[in-house]
C-alpha cells in the first residue's frame, strides 16, 4: 500500500510489532531522494531508490501495542520538501480476550426469568447477555458449529443474542468467542469455558448424563487451620487434596490453570467406586489456581483456591448488604446508606477464626464480635443497630487490632435524608474531551453527569435551559453510590443547569451549569475594559489569567484608563532598569497567545511561552513600532499546550503598554504576520551528528543539512546552557531551510 497515496484514511493498522511501510514516487525530481519518517519525536529517513522511486522502511526497534503518531515527507534532489502525511498507527498484536456470559434468560413458558448454566429450561431460544471487547463480533458455538452472533458495543462492551436455531431437548454444549476485523484481517480470539444449556419441561432436574464428574471438596491437611475446603477457599496447603464423585469405573481426568490463564494437565485422579482422589505433583506456588474434572461428559465448573503461606494477610472485609429501606443491594467502602443493621461480608482463610473491630469516626475503637470463615474462605456478620453517623469497621485475625489494616467505611443516614451531589460532567466529543467544571463550556450535547448518593439509589436527573420546562431522566447509584447520567436526546447550544434528587425525596443537589456551544475551540479576550484601574501590589486574577506580582524598586505595574487606549496593563520603569520579566500564568492551558503590545520601541523584548515541566516552548519578538503605536505579537504551540508565558521588557523606554490579550484553547490557528521559532535541539540525543548530505526537520520547523565537510554535532552541558547547542566544525558548510524570516539569533 503506498502511503502517499492515501486521502481520507486517518488510522494505520498493523498486527505486528514490527511493521513495514513502502510506498512509490512517481516525480523522476523524488527519484534519489529521500523519505523522512517522523514517528513520536524521532525522525528516519530512507532513500528513495533513484531507478523506479520505490521505497521501504521498518522500524528499528520493535513497537509496544498502542497508538503512535507518524508522518511521512518525501525531500527531492532538489531539496524541496512535501506536505506531510499524517496519520495515527495502531499497534494491536492481541486477538480479543473470550467474552464473558453475564445472564441467560427465559421468555416462553409458565416459568420465566433468569437462569443459571445447566439448568433446565423449555426456552428453545433462550436469551444470552454477556460482555466482550468494544466492537467485537460475539459468536455462540456447538461445537464448530456457529449457531448465533452479536456484536458487542462499541461503548460498553455488552452483547445480547439468541440461537439462530431451535434447541433440540437434551443437554446442549456451548462455548462463546469474540472476532474483529483488524489491519484488513479477520481474526478470533480465545474461546470461551464450555457452559451447557439443557431443554426440557421446566422445573424439571436435568439428569446427570453418563461419565459426569464432580468435584465436592479439597482437604487442607497443611498448618494450623485444617479441614474440608470449598471452591474460593483460601489455604496454606500447597498440595491439597481434592476429592469428588463419577460413575463407577469411570476415568476421571484433572486440569488446573495458574493465573496467567493456562490449564495444565494434572493427569489422571484415583477411583475408589463412585468416588476419586487427586493430589497435585509437584507442589503449587501461592497464587489463585482453579481445577476441573473430566470423567467423559464434558469439563466439571471450575473449582478455585487461593493459596497462599500467610494467608492471615487476606483476611478482609469486602463489601457489606443492605436489606432495608427504598433500595437495597450491596455496599462498597464509603457507600451511603439507611440501614442501621448492615450484613458485613469479608474473606478470610477458609475455616478461620476473624475478628471484627468498628468505631464511629468520632470516637475510639473497640471489638465488635468475632465469626469464623466458612470452607469457601467466606464469612458474614450483621451488626448490632447503629445510630446515624459515619463508621469504620474492620477485619483481622487477633482480638488487638492490626493498626495497618485496611479500614471498610460506611455513612448511615437516616430514609431520604441525603440528597446527591454532582460533582462533574464529563465531554467525550471532539479534541477537548475530559472533565467540565460547573459553569464550563462544552461543545458535547449530551455531556455525562457523575455524581454520589445513597448506595443502590434510584437518581431522577433534571436539566433545563430557561429555568422553568424541567427534562428529566433516571439513573441507578452503584455500591458506592456513584452514579452517572447521558440525556437520551442531543441538548440544544445555551445554558443548561442540572440537578439531581433520589426517587424516595424531594431533596435536590446543587445546581450544575454547562453552556454548550457549537465551537470547541475556547476563546478568551481580555481587553482591560471590564477590570478596576488598579496599582498592582500582589497577584492579580484576570479571567483565566493570573499577572504574577514581583516587588522591584525601580518598577512599578499597573491596570490603567488610558485617554487613547482605554484599559491597560502598564510597565512602569527607570531609564537605569535594562530588563524586567512580568510573569502570566494560564489557569486553563492553551496553545495559542495573542497581544497588542503599545510603545515597546524595541526588537530586543520578547515574549516566551512555557509548558507545565517549565521547557521554553518558543519565544516571539516585538519589531520595534514607534511613535505611539501598536504592535500584536501572535504565538501558537500546535498540539504543546502553554502553562505559563514571561513578558520580558528590555529597553531604555519607561513606559510600556500590553492591551487586548487574546487565548485560544485546543486551535488550530494559523499566524500570518511575522513569527519566529525557537530551536533548543532537545528532541536530539547529545553526540547526534547531522549526516553529511541528508536533511533533518527540526522541531521549530527548519530543514537542517551538512553540505560538505564534518558533520554539525549536538552538545548537552548543562553546567553552561540550559539547553543543548549545535556544534559547527572547521572548513565545513551547512545550509539552513527557513520559511519566511527576516532575521535569526
Amino acid at each position: 500500500m503506498d502511503l502517499f497515496d492515501f486521502k481520507e484514511v486517518k488510522y494505520l493498522e498493523r498486527d505486528t510489532n514490527t511493521p513495514t511501510f513502502f510506498g512509490k514516487i512517481d516525480s523522476e525530481v523524488g527519484k534519489g531522494g529521500q523519505v523522512m519518517i517522523t514517528l513520536g519525536d524521532r525522525n528516519f529517513f530512507v532513500d528513495i531508490n533513484p531507478q523506479d522511486g520505490s521505497w521501504k522502511w521498518t522500524p528499528p526497534e520493535a513497537l509496544a501495542d498502542g497508538e503512535y503518531s507518524i508522518s511521512f515527507m518525501t525531500i527531492d534532489t532538489a531539496g524541496n520538501l512535501s506536505t506531510p502525511t499524517q496519520r495515527t498507527l495502531i499497534v494491536d498484536t492481541t486477538p480479543p480476550a473470550a467474552p464473558t456470559l453475564l445472564n441467560l434468560y427465559d421468555d416462553q413458558g409458565a416459568i420465566t426469568g433468569s437462569f443459571d448454566a445447566g439448568k433446565m429450561t423449555d426456552d428453545r431460544r433462550p436469551t444470552l447477555t454477556g460482555i466482550a471487547e468494544k466492537g467485537t463480533v460475539v459468536y455462540l458455538k456447538e461445537g464448530n458449529t456457529v449457531i448465533g452472533s452479536a456484536k458487542a458495543d462499541e461503548k460498553t462492551g455488552l452483547w445480547t443474542l439468541e440461537p439462530n436455531v431451535d434447541l433440540a431437548d437434551g443437554r446442549h454444549n456451548l462455548t462463546l468467542v469474540a472476532a474483529e476485523t483488524f489491519a484488513g484481517k479477520v481474526r478470533e480470539g480465545k474461546v470461551s469455558d464450555e457452559f451447557n444449556i439443557t431443554i426440557g419441561k421446566d422445573g424439571d432436574v436435568p439428569s446427570d448424563p453418563g461419565g459426569v464428574a464432580k468435584i465436592i471438596e479439597a482437604i487442607d491437611n497443611a498448618g494450623s487451620l485444617t479441614g474440608s475446603l470449598k471452591s474460593g477457599g483460601i489455604t496454606d496447603d500447597t498440595t491439597p487434596d481434592l476429592r469428588g464423585s463419577a460413575p463407577e469405573g469411570s476415568v476421571v481426568r484433572i486440569q488446573y490453570r495458574n493465573d496467567k490463564g493456562e490449564w495444565i494437565d494434572g493427569g489422571n485422579a484415583v477411583m475408589n467406586g463412585t468416588s476419586w482422589s487427586w493430589t497435585p505433583s509437584p507442589a503449587l506456588g501461592a497464587g489463585n489456581w482453579e481445577f476441573r474434572a473430566n470423567a467423559g461428559s464434558g469439563w466439571t465448573d471450575e473449582f478455585k483456591l487461593d493459596i497462599d503461606l500467610a494467608p492471615a494477610a487476606k483476611t478482609e472485609i469486602t463489601h457489606a448488604y443492605d436489606d432495608f429501606g427504598s433500595y437495597t443491594g450491596m455496599l462498597g467502602n464509603g457507600a451511603i446508606t439507611d440501614d442501621r443493621t448492615p450484613n458485613l461480608h469479608g474473606r478470610a482463610e477458609s475455616n478461620s477464626l476473624v475478628y471484627i473491630h468498628y468505631r464511629n469516626v468520632l470516637g475510639a475503637w473497640e471489638l465488635l464480635d468475632s465469626v469464623t470463615a466458612g470452607a469457601d474462605g467466606r464469612w458474614e456478620y450483621e451488626t448490632d443497630r447503629l445510630s446515624p453517623g459515619t463508621y469504620e469497621f474492620q477485619a483481622g485475625t487477633s482480638g488487638t487490632r492490626d493498626t495497618n489494616g485496611k479500614p471498610f467505611g460506611l455513612q448511615i443516614v437516616a430514609p431520604g435524608s441525603v440528597a446527591p451531589e454532582i460533582s462533574m460532567a464529563w465531554d467525550d466529543v471532539g479534541k477537548i474531551t475530559g472533565e467540565v467544571k460547573s459553569g464550563g463550556l462544552t461543545n458535547d450535547t449530551q455531556p455525562e453527569l457523575r455524581g454520589s448518593a445513597e448506595a443502590n439509589a434510584v437518581v431522577q436527573v433534571e436539566y433545563s435551559r430557561d429555568g422553568k420546562t424541567w427534562h428529566s431522566g433516571s439513573t441507578v447509584a452503584d455500591a458506592n453510590g456513584r452514579w452517572s447520567f447521558t440525556p437520551k436526546d442531543e441538548l440544544e447550544y445555551g445554558n443548561w443547569d442540572f440537578r439531581a434528587k433520589t426517587t424516595n425525596s424531594n431533596s435536590y443537589s446543587a445546581d450544575y451549569s454547562l453552556n454548550i456551544i457549537d465551537s470547541e475551540v475556547v476563546t478568551h479576550v481580555y481587553n482591560f475594559e471590564d477590570i478596576t484601574p488598579v496599582n498592582i501590589n500582589k497577584d492579580v486574577n484576570y479571567g483565566n489569567l493570573t499577572f504574577i506580582y514581583k516587588k522591584h524598586d525601580n518598577v512599578t505595574t499597573a491596570i490603567e484608563d488610558h485617554e487613547r487606549w482605554g484599559g491597560l496593563f502598564v510597565i512602569r520603569k527607570d531609564s537605569n532598569v535594562n530588563e524586567f520579566v512580568q510573569k502570566v500564568n494560564f489557569q486553563e492551558k492553551i496553545n495559542y497567545f495573542e497581544l497588542a503590545a503599545l510603545d515597546w520601541e524595541s526588537s530586543k523584548s520578547y515574549i516566551s511561552f512555557f509548558d507545565e515541566n517549565g521547557k521554553e516552548l518558543g519565544r516571539v519578538y516585538s519589531n520595534d513600532e514607534r511613535g505611539n503605536s501598536r504592535e500584536v505579537l501572535q504565538f501558537y504551540s500546535g498540539n504543546a499546550e502553554i502553562s505559563y508565558a514571561e513578558i520580558h521588557i528590555i529597553g531604555s523606554l519607561t513606559a510600556y503598554g500590553i492591551d487586548n490579550i487574546i487565548t485560544e484553547r485546543y486551535s488550530k490557528h494559523e499566524i500570518n504576520t511575522n513569527s519566529h521559532g525557537f530551536e533548543a535541539f532537545d528532541s536530539y540525543e547529545a553526540a547526534y551528528k547531522f549526516p553529511l548530505g541528508k536533511a533533518d526537520k527540526l522541531g521549530s520547523g527548519l530543514i537542517f543539512k551538512t553540505v560538505k565537510g564534518t558533520e554539525a554535532e549536538v552538545y548537552d552541558n548543562a553546567k553552561s546552557n540550559s539547553y543543548k547547542s549545535l556544534f559547527f566544525k572547521n572548513n565545513s558548510t551547512y545550509e539552513i531551510t527557513f520559511g519566511s524570516t527576516d532575521k535569526i539569533s
